[in-house]
């Protein structure tokens, strides 16, 4: 008799994984005053975080932010020791229009505009 399994990913969470388009949470809602980007991927990573390139979500957390398919970066992450969630279907992403406090600062806007201008899969 052999053991169950252990399920090791939530393939729910990832496009990638399941091969099909993803869908914005926020393709109905009016007005010009946001670019929907949540077609980004986005790799919520935790561990000792404070090396990676990343957006801060708290002590031992954070978010990679990425553009294409998530899986190179995510195997590489966990290959370095990481937990990692593939939260690109969980999560909508937004750019907003005008208000710069709303904006990500420095290296996390860095990152996103790495990744929706130039498609990188992985910023350098």
């Amino acid at each position: 008799m052999s053991a169950a399994p252990v399920v090791s990913r939530l393939a729910f969470l990832s496009p990638h994984e399941a091969d099909v388009a993803g869908v914005s949470p926020l393709r109905h809602v009016p007005g010009a005053a946001f670019t929907d980007v949540s077609h980004l991927g986005k790799l919520e990573v935790r561990g000792d975080v404070t090396r990676l390139d990343a957006i801060s979500l708290g002590p031992g957390r954070a978010l990679v932010v990425l553009a294409g398919d998530v899986r190179v970066e995510r195997d590489r992450l966990v290959d370095e020791g990481y937990l990692v969630y593939d939260m690109t279907a969980a999560l909508a992403a937004l750019e907003v229009e005008g208000e710069d406090g709303a904006r990500p600062r420095g290296a996390a806007r860095d990152r996103v505009d790495r990744a929706r201008n130039h498609g990188v899969d992985r910023a350098a």
